[in-house]
């Protein structure tokens, strides 16, 4: 049986054994460890260099979370398209790669069945 490398006491089957790292941590150590991750990266952090997800507003008014990856040891280091400037206007893309709502569209309806095109 493992014991918690924070606490001493025996890891249960909710507990966490990472045999590979040489590391087990209780179920109560586990949770509060969770929830101040929680509380540190409400937006999220990245798994591979730590980089911390933090909300940005695009100039479409939608909300993206994006970090600031360490470039060249993560291989998620860039969260925006790789689109040259020019792009972002003539694609109607934003920044960060979402697209505007498209516009509504009228709908007409034929006076008579005549009317249809097929």
């Amino acid at each position: 049986m493992d014991l918690c490398v924070r606490c001493g006491n025996p890891v249960d089957d909710y507990g966490v054994v990472n045999d590979d790292q040489g590391y087990a941590y209780c179920e109560g150590c586990e949770r509060d460890y969770q929830r101040d991750l929680a509380s540190r990266y409400p937006y999220g952090q990245c798994q591979e260099c730590g980089a911390e997800y933090r909300p940005v507003v695009c100039r479409f008014g939608k909300q993206h979370e994006v970090a600031m990856h360490a470039e060249g040891v993560c291989r998620n280091w860039r969260d925006v398209p790789d689109w040259p400037p020019e792009m972002f206007g003539s694609t109607g893309y934003c920044e960060y790669g979402c697209k505007p709502r498209p516009r509504a569209v009228a709908l007409v309806a034929p006076l008579s069945l005549d009317d249809l095109p097929f």
